[in-house]
């Protein structure tokens, strides 16, 4: 689906951003105050980092901040209303109410389905043929790559500051990627740096010691929004000889590997994908003895590091920044493997708990 053209200007850009930026800075201690006073925390436990129970609505304010800013420009809402924003909300509502009273697998994944089954009737499309049999493989690809997005940034949320501090960063190269690929960019860019500076503004609430959390209506929006944000770039980028189209995975590469060990270790012990452990990348850097602060600053200056070089490469040949892509994926992937993240818990574990 091709985003209609507008004419980019600082104010366009700026302002909706600024308004994200402040009604989510507003809100987060407004719903801090609220959770306490009605309990609804996070509580600790084997699988948790806290050793106090800590707000988990952080979601609400992120939402609520996000969906202002961008709802002030003109071009996202033609680009991103109807079935789209449908999807958003839907997702969010399902999360909220998981962070209330935690609900079934079944029906989360179910929400992440019907989210990306509605961006589909909105016309978004992955960059594969799309007619007659193929659009049945088209609309199941679609999904799978959502729920991949969706899931890693839920799997990401498990360390102070760390979801949202990777998401900041990730957030303003996709504005910078959107901005520079010289097509119909205004509306994307615009939505992107709305949800950075949302992630901003939650950050000075988030960062350790946290006092509040994303929950799962906050972590999951997020992966919904980068992978609907992908799909613009996908739109605007030829796939057969652009390199644009990877830089979704250069900026999400953290999250998405630490996802596909976590799906890897699960299964192996026979376990579903989605049952708790503590072997994700931050659970096994904290114990080696990383504070909060580190494994979020260094997880952020990484993620920067994979933005500069999907942004760099983006002009260059699909097949060399493909290339500098997989040796980056592997390069991680031994590190994730020399920590420890590719091994199951040891049967005397505590038992898992649903992520």
């Amino acid at each position: 689906m091709k985003i209609p053209p507008a004419l980019p200007t600082a104010s366009s850009l700026v302002f909706p951003a600024a308004v994200s930026f402040a009604v989510t800075f507003a809100l987060t201690p407004l719903v801090t105050s609220v959770s306490s006073r009605l309990r609804i925390f996070d509580s600790p436990g084997p699988l948790k980092i806290h050793s106090r129970p800590v707000s988990r609505l952080g979601g609400l304010a992120l939402f609520a901040g996000f969906v202002a800013g961008a709802a002030l420009s003109p071009s996202v809402r033609h680009a991103f209303g109807g079935c789209a924003f449908y999807a958003l909300a839907l997702l969010w509502l399902v999360g909220f109410l998981d962070d209330l009273r935690a609900l079934p697998v079944a029906i989360r994944l179910a929400a992440q389905l019907a989210a990306a089954s509605l961006v589909w009737l909105a016309g978004w499309r992955l960059p594969f043929p799309s007619a007659g049999w193929a659009g049945w493989a088209a609309w199941l690809a679609l999904i799978l790559f959502f729920m991949v997005f969706i899931n890693a940034f839920n799997f990401l949320d498990g360390a102070d500051g760390l979801a949202s501090g990777v998401s900041l960063v990730v957030g303003l190269g996709f504005s910078a990627a959107i901005w520079l690929s010289h097509a119909a960019l205004i509306p994307g860019s615009i939505l992107s740096f709305c949800l950075a500076l949302s992630c901003a503004a939650f950050l000075a609430f988030n960062f350790p010691p946290a006092r509040i959390f994303l929950g799962d209506s906050g972590s999951t929006l997020l992966g919904f929004a980068f992978a609907l944000l992908s799909l613009i770039l996908f739109a605007d980028t030829n796939p057969s000889t652009s390199a644009g189209c990877l830089f979704p995975f250069f900026a999400a590469l953290l999250p998405l590997l630490d996802f596909f060990f976590a799906v890897f270790r699960r299964l192996r012990r026979g376990e579903s994908p989605f049952s708790g452990d503590r072997r994700h990348f931050y659970d096994l850097l904290s114990a080696r003895g990383w504070r909060a602060r580190r494994v979020a600053g260094v997880s952020a200056a990484l993620t920067a590091a994979l933005v500069m070089l999907g942004l760099f490469v983006r002009e260059e040949s699909r097949a060399l920044a493909g290339g500098i892509l997989l040796v980056s994926a592997i390069l991680f992937a031994i590190l994730g493997v020399r920590l420890g993240s590719a091994r199951a818990e040891d049967r005397g574990s505590p038992a898992s708990e649903p992520e």
